[in-house]
């Protein structure tokens, strides 16, 4: 019947679920860190970045930062980097990969960018740059998977 069919559907989701966990767990548990978070807004300076596509996603991984570009028809485009949270507020993103330069909407440098937060949140939260430029840029996150 459609109970036993929902119920077999949760048991599949659950094994999934933990199938996922299980591999990216297994050097250390970053704990709110985890998983990918959808970049939904930059602001410089206060200003809201209008070209922005809200098409980048940021992921966390025990050592590895991974920032995914999604372009038209699903392609996507994958950089990689070093982070180092220091659980009072400073989260250190550095690219020291020749072949992941950050993508340029990020006005990340390849060397130690020291983002701050207040806390991180599933609902929602801002990381803030203080960038080689001079400027200050804001990045809205949101827990995505």
């Amino acid at each position: 019947g459609e109970m036993k069919a929902l119920t077999t559907r949760i048991i599949m989701a659950m094994a999934l679920l933990s199938a996922t966990i299980s591999c990216t767990t297994n050097n250390g548990n970053i704990g709110e860190w985890m998983g990918r978070w959808k970049l939904t807004e930059i602001e410089c300076n206060g200003s809201v970045v209008s070209d922005y596509e809200g098409n980048m996603f940021f992921a966390f991984q025990s050592t590895v930062f991974e920032v995914r570009k999604v372009g038209d028809y699903y392609e996507h485009d994958e950089k990689y980097g070093t982070w180092v949270d220091d659980g009072k507020g400073t989260l250190v993103v550095s690219f020291p990969d020749e072949r992941y330069k950050p993508f340029e909407e990020l006005h990340f440098s390849q060397e130690r960018n020291v983002l701050t937060y207040d806390k991180v949140d599933a609902n929602g939260f801002e990381l803030t740059l203080h960038a080689a430029d001079g400027n200050t840029y804001t990045y809205h996150l949101e827990k995505w998977e």
